[in-house]
């Protein structure tokens, strides 16, 4: 067989078509409710994925020099962009394809703004953010549901996102899953939310996840999963060799002082009152700067903003940052 002639016959459908799932696969309507045993949520969602196409398009993939601009605002994570320029390329060869990155830990101490990253990520290659917690996680059953015969049982959170979203949109949607902190995840012998994951970072699998609280295979597998974790030592090994695991190093201090700039022009060009403010922060300033994420800097230069204000000044000084937490022995960085 031919190379043309082996691609061409693997699948009727384009390659930005993808079947959602099988009509003959959902369960006969019931004539009434009363008569549906289904959970209200169960129902609600079956309802809703009946009105959706079988079969979806998938958006186009984003342009590869999209990543020039984070590229020089991380200048500590060059694998990571190494690795999704790849991706990218192949989804730009002719004839073009979805943007289907491999799953991807982000792997790297305190402080090393690997949320933040993601996020970022998300705000240029993908329109859809969906943030799951890991150490937030009480049940197994958050991510992948709850079977329906229970009374507050029915589909789980990612599911009911993915369904909503393409409610939405009526397309599906370049959407990325953020697992954050997986590696806190409370497991134990009553439950394990890492427990859906197995399947749902196989291409294979993903494409007919089966939700417990819903029973009906849906594909999935057009979702993108980015996770980040301090260390790998609470991950289990079956689960760690689906993800793309990359570093991310500690920034060198010339990395720190350049980030911390692009966040602060960031947070005045987030707010209205932005424009009072010089977009500028002085060398004794950032080398003062005491955070341990780009979430604390943030609140930590708001609060010099407002200090400023307070002194009617229109530029952030060294008096104007807050005293530091009398709590940390020791200066980590604001990273």
């Amino acid at each position: 067989m031919k190379q043309s002639e082996l691609f061409t016959s693997a699948s009727q459908l384009t390659a930005f078509e993808l079947p959602l799932y099988n009509p003959d696969e959902l369960p006969v309507q019931a004539r009434s409710k009363a008569e549906d045993t289904r959970s209200p949520a169960t129902q609600l969602y079956l309802q809703r994925l009946r009105e959706l196409p079988a079969t979806l398009l998938r958006p186009p993939p984003p342009d590869i020099d999209c990543l020039d601009e984070l590229e020089r605002e991380f200048e500590h994570a060059a694998e990571l962009f190494s690795v999704l320029r790849k991706h990218l390329a192949l989804c730009h060869l002719i004839p073009s394809s979805p943007f289907a990155p491999p799953p991807i830990l982000l792997l790297g101490p305190p402080g090393v703004v690997k949320t933040y990253l993601a996020k970022r990520i998300a705000e240029v290659l993908f329109s859809h953010l969906w943030e799951f917690n890991f150490s937030h996680a009480t049940a197994g059953f958050s991510l992948s549901g709850l079977d329906d015969q229970y009374s507050t049982g029915g589909p789980g959170w990612l599911l009911k996102t993915a369904i909503d979203a393409v409610t939405k949109s009526g397309n599906l949607p370049q959407a990325l899953v953020l697992l954050d902190e997986i590696d806190k995840a409370p497991i134990d012998a009553s439950h394990n939310p890492l427990g859906a994951l197995y399947c749902l970072l196989e291409p294979h699998s993903s494409s007919r996840f089966v939700d417990d609280g819903f029973r009906v295979p849906v594909n999935l597998s057009w979702l993108s999963f980015i996770a980040t974790a301090n260390s790998t030592s609470s991950i289990p090994p079956a689960l760690l060799s689906r993800f793309r695991v990359i570093e991310i190093p500690t920034p060198t201090p010339e990395q720190r002082a350049r980030l911390a700039r692009r966040l602060f022009v960031k947070e005045l060009l987030s707010h209205p009152w932005g424009a009072s403010f010089e977009p500028v922060l002085t060398n004794d300033v950032v080398a003062e700067l005491d955070a341990d994420s780009a979430r604390d800097l943030r609140i930590t230069l708001r609060e010099a903003l407002g200090a400023a204000a307070l002194r009617q000044s229109s530029k952030v000084q060294l008096r104007d940052l807050p005293r530091r937490r009398s709590a940390r022995q020791h200066r980590v960085g604001f990273l």
